[in-house]
């Protein structure tokens, strides 16, 4: 694996001091996929974890990578 030193300081000055895995993510993932298509707000359960699932996204490539899927296939479904 090829990884740069900036690329990994960066992902370390990213860090939180709470944050969710890729598990909690993808077990998340179904549920805020369809409150992006709907455009609403998750369920007030939810809402403490919505900037976690977003921060996680945003540095995870590969969580982000099935996000957009989830998202293609569910708007394609709509259509």
């Amino acid at each position: 694996m090829n990884v740069s030193v900036p690329k990994v300081m960066r992902l370390l000055a990213a860090t939180q001091p709470v944050e969710l895995s890729c598990d909690e993510v993808l077990r998340l993932m179904g549920a805020c996929a369809e409150a992006v298509l709907q455009g609403r707000h998750l369920a007030p359960d939810y809402a403490q974890v919505v900037p976690l699932f977003e921060k996680h996204i945003e540095l995870c490539a590969d969580c982000r990578e099935e996000f957009e899927g989830l998202l293609r296939v569910l708007r394609a479904q709509q259509a």
